[in-house]
C-alpha cells in the first residue's frame, strides 16, 4: 500500500490494546495516530484533512463506538469507522453494521485480514472524497473476524 498521505486514527484507552493493529498499519506505510477518548478523537477528526480510517474500541472513557460513529459522520471528508472488539459478538456486529460503520473486526485478526480491511476501507474513503458522497453506494468489507486463526507475524509478506 504505502500511499503517501494515508492516515489512520486509533481510539482506545488501554496501553496493551491495538498493538498488532498499529504495527500492521505502520508496516503498510500508513500514518497512525492514537488518542484515548472521544474528545481527543473529535479534535483529530476536525483536522484538515481528517484520517481516512478510524479504528475504535467498543467502549471508551467518555463514550462508545456509536459516539465515534457520530463524530466520523461530522467530518468534512469521508472517514470510515471500524469497530474493534475483544471478542466476536454477532449481536454487536449486526448493530455496528446496521448503524453505518464501515466494518467490525475482533482483536484476533490476522495481518492478511487487516490488510484486506485497510485496503478496501482506504479505497472507499478516497473514492468518497473524490466524488459526490451522496451518489455512491455504501460499500462494506466483510468482517475480518475469524476465530482460531493464528496471528500472522510478517506484515511485509502480507502486503505483497
Amino acid at each position: 500500500m504505502g500511499r503517501v498521505g494515508i492516515r489512520s486514527l486509533l481510539v482506545h484507552d488501554r496501553e496493551d490494546r491495538f498493538s498488532v493493529l498499529r504495527s500492521a498499519l505502520q508496516g503498510l506505510g500508513i500514518e497512525t495516530t492514537r488518542v484515548r477518548n472521544c474528545r481527543a478523537a473529535e479534535l483529530a477528526l476536525c483536522a484538515t484533512p481528517p484520517p481516512h480510517l478510524v479504528f475504535t474500541d467498543v467502549v471508551l472513557p467518555d463514550g462508545n463506538w456509536m459516539d465515534m460513529l457520530d463524530l466520523a459522520a461530522k467530518s468534512k471528508e469521508r472517514v470510515n469507522l471500524i469497530v474493534v472488539s475483544q471478542r466476536a459478538d454477532v449481536r454487536l456486529y449486526m448493530d455496528v453494521m446496521n448503524h453505518g460503520a464501515y466494518d467490525f473486526i475482533t482483536e484476533s485478526f490476522t495481518v492478511p485480514e487487516i490488510v484486506h480491511v485497510v485496503r478496501s476501507g482506504v479505497d472507499n474513503a478516497v473514492l468518497g472524497r473524490n466524488a459526490n458522497p451522496s451518489s455512491l453506494p455504501k460499500l462494506r468489507a466483510r468482517s475480518a473476524a475469524k476465530e482460531g486463526d493464528p496471528k500472522a507475524q510478517n506484515v511485509e509478506a502480507a502486503s505483497v
